[in-house]
């Protein structure tokens, strides 16, 4: 079971790629940075805004997921869930 160790919200200083999506998106981009805990491993990802949303809205707590499975396993919602933040004007 993983615990999560830290996330906020950072402006990049380097180009990254979502793990929520795969795509990479360059620097100066506001993404949400996650540390987990993992048995004795220490890993870090970045989740686009979209990424961020659609795993607060629609995945689970306890479930996990591969890079790039919150696009693949569900591309039409995750389009759809873009195009509500596109309308909304969402940007951090």
């Amino acid at each position: 079971m993983s615990t999560r160790l830290f996330e906020k919200w950072v402006k990049t200083r380097k180009p990254h790629n979502c793990y929520g999506c795969a795509n990479e998106y360059p620097k100066g981009t506001y993404m949400y940075r996650i540390s987990q805990l993992d048995g004795e491993t220490v890993w870090g990802c970045y989740l686009c805004e979209v990424c961020q949303e659609y795993e607060a809205r629609y995945v689970d707590c306890y479930d996990y997921y591969g890079y790039g499975d919150l696009y693949k396993e569900d591309p039409i919602s995750w389009e759809e869930l873009r195009q509500e933040m596109l309308k909304e004007g969402s940007g951090k």
